[in-house]
Parts: structure tokens; C-alpha cells; sequence
């Protein structure tokens, strides 16, 4: 077990508080954290629901054996967005050239049924499913099936045996030194929303900006998030 473990809030070792509902304090989808957040916790939202979004009609798309990324999705895309996957991504900053709606088009074109996401540092793989029915044609991966993937996956909470077992190669193998400054990332967040559980998020090291996918070699399916 790396050193420091016993300074580290597990979900399995302690008592589960109820979290205020997100319903009983409104926050503004152009609101970003600030010193005010100290001890809001932002993993303190219901999970994210998608139902006002109303789906665009779907488009024809011409079939053409290559797997196109949408723009949202694009690591370099030329316009901005404040996308913190500490925040639930109803509260995520997309710009005004980016409309909500926008959120239900194909993740990729031709869209897929599943789409799997890794990430340098994470250890957990994100396998991402439709979320909403179509009137026409097959389920598809869309924008905000991404999103919520993320999103739902990084606020899970990391329990003893995960830590042990992804920190357990040795003193000072790589994973051994990913879990302790994973714990380091862990007690900084907490001076900044106040005491939590460790979560998936803190193996991201503090980078949680979301930056775009790039393809995984070989498969139009499996794909890198890039965070900074």
C-alpha cells in the first residue's frame, strides 16, 4: 500500500452524508467556480438529466468508410469552450457559436452504437452508450453522451482496493508514484470544495480541462480524451 493511504477518504471507509439535492441551490449554466465554491461540492449534482434537450433532426450522412469527430470534439478546434470535468457538463461554458442543442448531434460520423474512451493517467476505461432514443434509424453516440460519460465516470469514488491494487507494484514504480501524487491532487481539491471522498478525477493530477479526442490507432471505436 503506497505511504500516506490513512490520510486519504475512501467511499468504503466512511459513513456516506447525504448531499444537498441540485435542485435546492440554482446555479446559473454561465457560472464558473469560484473562491465563493470553497465548500460546494460540485459532485454534489444529480446525475445529469437530458430531457429538455430536444434532438435535432437527423441528418443524412454520406457513408464514405472514414470516421469523422465533431467539432465540439476536436482538440483543435478554433473556438472556445471552458469545459471543467469537475462541473457537470450542464454548467460547462460552450460559446455562443455552440448551441445547446448542438450536444445531440453524432459524436462521430457515421455514428456508432459504443464508443470506448481512455485517458493517459486514468486507469479506468469509459465505454459510452446511447443514452436517448431516436425517432428514426438506430440509437447513435451523440456530443453529450461523451460529456455525461466523462463526467459520470471521474466522480466515481475510488474505494481502498482500487487504490491498493493500482498503487500496489512497489515503491516508486510508476503506478505507485501516480497513486501518491493522485492522493496530493485529492487533499487539493478538498481545500478548494471542502472534505470529499477520493475520487477518479484526482488521477488526472488537477488537469481537468477538457481538450478534444484524438483516435486510438486501429480502431474507429476507440478513442483518447486529451485534458489539460
Amino acid at each position: 500500500m503506497p505511504r500516506g493511504t490513512n490520510r486519504v477518504r475512501f467511499w468504503d471507509q466512511i459513513t456516506p452524508k447525504v448531499f444537498r439535492s441540485a435542485n435546492s441551490r440554482h446555479i446559473s449554466p454561465s457560472a464558473s467556480p469560484s473562491a465563493n465554491s470553497r465548500h460546494f461540492n460540485p459532485y454534489a449534482f444529480a446525475p445529469v438529466n437530458t430531457r429538455h434537450f430536444i434532438p435535432p433532426s437527423t441528418p443524412a450522412l454520406a457513408r464514405s468508410g472514414y470516421y469523422r469527430i465533431n467539432r465540439v470534439l476536436r482538440p483543435t478546434r478554433v473556438f472556445r469552450m471552458d469545459c471543467d470535468v469537475l462541473w457537470s457538463p450542464l454548467e460547462w461554458k460552450l460559446g455562443d457559436s455552440i448551441p445547446r442543442n448542438a450536444l445531440q448531434d453524432y459524436a462521430i460520423s457515421p455514428p456508432v452504437t459504443r464508443l470506448r474512451l481512455t485517458a493517459a493517467l486514468l486507469p479506468w476505461p469509459i465505454d459510452v452508450f446511447p443514452s436517448q432514443a431516436v425517432a428514426y434509424g438506430d440509437p447513435y453516440v451523440s456530443v453529450l453522451d461523451i460529456f455525461k460519460a466523462i463526467y459520470n465516470c471521474l466522480k466515481t469514488p475510488v474505494t481502498l482496493e482500487e487504490y491498493n491494487r493500482f498503487g500496489g507494484d512497489g515503491m516508486y514504480s510508476h503506478n505507485y508514484v501516480l497513486a501518491k501524487k493522485a492522493s496530493l491532487a485529492f487533499h487539493k481539491r478538498c481545500r478548494s470544495f471542502g472534505m470529499d471522498t477520493m475520487r477518479r478525477v484526482d488521477y488526472l493530477l488537477g488537469r481537468t480541462h477538457f481538450k478534444g479526442l484524438v483516435q486510438s490507432i486501429g480502431s474507429p471505436t476507440e478513442w483518447e480524451i486529451i485534458f489539460d
